[in-house]
């Protein structure tokens, strides 16, 4: 129900989230990118950015998602250290390295 209705009430949702169970991987993932799809990059990247902290061998997707995050708020240093990150990575999804790799070539320009 969240991510299919109303965007200013899935937006408060996921604000509600955060702060009630900040540790909770699958709440703090549904609100990261429900920020990320509402435009607000920095809370977006900033709650990935927690996850990582709290589950550190969360999916390929929460990298992925928090590196376009970091893209987004013009970050290219730390997306550049994820993006290092999964073109190392071997389980990843076909798409993402590629992804990756180009990021890491326009932050070391």
């Amino acid at each position: 129900g969240m991510m299919l209705g109303n965007w200013s009430k899935a937006l408060n949702c996921a604000m509600k989230i955060t702060d009630i169970d900040p540790t909770s991987f699958d709440a703090m993932a549904v609100a990261a990118v429900v920020f990320g799809n509402n435009g607000d990059w920095d809370k977006a990247a900033l709650t990935f950015k927690r996850i990582l902290n709290y589950t550190p061998q969360a999916p390929t997707f929460v990298r992925s998602r928090s590196m376009t995050s970091l893209l987004e708020i013009n970050d290219l240093a730390q997306a550049k250290n994820v993006a290092i990150e999964l073109s190392n990575a071997e389980h990843i999804r076909s798409q993402v390295k590629p992804l990756s790799l180009a990021v890491f070539s326009v932050s070391c320009q």
